[in-house]
C-alpha cells in the first residue's frame, strides 16, 4: 500500500495478508501485528489533515481517498492504546 498523507508519502507491506473475489470485487484483509516500524505511518495517519492510499495489486490499483471519520477512529484508537499503557 502506498500513502499520501498531508503531501507525505508512505508505503506499507503487510507480512500477511488474504484475498478473495466475486462479482466483479477483489477483498483483502490481514491481521498484522504493529510495531516500530509502523510508528511513523500511524501517526501520520492520526493527525492528517487529507489522506490518500493506493492499492497496489499484481494486475490492479486503486486510490482512495480516506475519509475525516476514518482518520479520527484511527486517532481515537492511538489515543485509547496509550490509555490502556501501549507503546510503540
Amino acid at each position: 500500500y502506498q500513502f499520501a498523507i498531508d503531501g507525505n508519502a508512505y508505503e506499507y507491506i503487510p507480512a500477511n495478508q488474504e484475498r478473495d473475489h466475486g462479482g466483479g470485487y477483489i477483498w483483502e484483509w490481514g491481521d498484522n501485528a504493529v510495531g516500530l516500524s509502523d510508528y511513523e505511518l500511524i501517526m501520520a495517519l492520526a493527525e492528517a489533515e487529507s489522506a490518500k492510499i493506493k492499492y497496489l495489486g499484481s494486475q490492479y490499483y486503486d486510490i482512495q481517498t480516506i475519509p475525516n471519520a476514518q482518520i479520527e477512529s484511527i486517532r481515537r484508537t492511538v489515543e485509547l492504546y496509550r490509555a490502556m499503557g501501549g507503546k510503540f
